[in-house]
């Protein structure tokens, strides 16, 4: 079920070791709810997306723009607001993210 997994999303896998390491099984881990807010530190962003090590206890986790508008050929594509939200922010940055899951954490707002 490795080719099924979204990439950005947080996942454990089971695995053992026998002549070199195999894995018996991947979950994805889906966030129980499907929106929130994080507070944490910028470790790294592109044009698209920010990674952001939480305050505290928590795994760095990646935050990208939602798809808008059906397909490519359709004018589909992600929104064009958050990469101006992204653009003068810096790694090392202190932030609060607003996040929707839709198949991956999505960014609503960012301060």
């Amino acid at each position: 079920e490795i080719r099924n997994l979204i990439t950005t999303n947080r996942v454990r896998v089971k695995w053992e070791f026998e002549e070199r390491p195999r894995v018996i099984e991947v979950e994805a881990l889906v966030p129980k709810s499907k929106k929130g807010t994080i507070r944490g530190t910028v470790v790294a962003k592109s044009k698209n997306s920010i990674d952001v090590k939480p305050f505290g206890k928590g795994p760095v986790e990646r935050y990208l723009p939602h798809w808008r508008g059906g397909n490519p050929s359709a004018g589909g594509g992600l929104d064009k607001d958050v990469p101006k939200q992204l653009a003068p922010i810096k790694v090392g940055q202190k932030v609060t993210v607003s996040w929707e899951y839709e198949e991956r954490k999505r960014v609503v707002n960012i301060r």
